[in-house]
């Protein structure tokens, strides 16, 4: 259930790289990067994070995708790449609390709430997590079609600032509940 994708790091992240990273996520697969002959590279420490940093930047998807430098040649954090799955492993696992989740979501929903579209607002009434391994949550709604891409993201990124998930692909399940008014 966890894909650790060994990039070689002395060649640019391909095009079938980003198809087999984005085919991972498109089945909720955990995924790992490895940058594999690390040893090739110079030996500075912010070049890893330059390079992580080069691959987020052209694939936003990847943001919340765990980066690790290796050498099968060194076997150099050969070790530490088993530790960082378990990791992962662990957060695909993880359960929030209904009320949990809901005190979250509806603060930053009262914060920001969802924009209006073609004159209408949707509205988030709750959420709760359906299952973990892979995660699933369901929000239910009252005009679930309305809400935005955009807005579907900002709410991802409020999940995963909150509770990491580190590695983790989540579905996000929009449900219309007709239990009150579109404002």
């Amino acid at each position: 259930d966890i894909v650790f994708q060994l990039i070689d790091v002395s060649e640019p992240f391909t095009t079938q790289d980003k198809r087999i990273a984005g085919m991972a996520m498109d089945f909720y697969k955990g995924i790992v990067i490895g940058l594999n002959k690390w040893d090739l590279i110079e030996s500075d420490e912010k070049a890893s994070a330059r390079i992580e940093r080069e691959i987020k930047e052209a694939d936003p998807f990847l943001n919340f995708v765990p980066f690790i430098t290796i050498s099968a040649l060194t076997r150099k954090r050969v070790v530490k790449v088993l530790e960082l799955l378990d990791q992962v492993a662990i957060e695909r696992k993880r359960r929030i609390p209904t009320s949990e989740l809901n005190d979250l979501i509806s603060a930053e929903v009262s914060r920001m709430p969802p924009p209006i579209v073609m004159g209408k607002r949707s509205k988030i009434l709750y959420v709760t997590q359906e299952q973990a391994d892979p995660p699933i949550f369901i929000f239910f709604c009252k005009g679930a079609k309305y809400v935005p891409r955009s807005y579907k993201r900002f709410l991802s990124n409020v999940i995963r600032r909150r509770y990491g998930f580190i590695g983790v692909p989540f579905k996000m399940v929009f449900r219309e509940r007709k239990t009150c008014e579109l404002q």
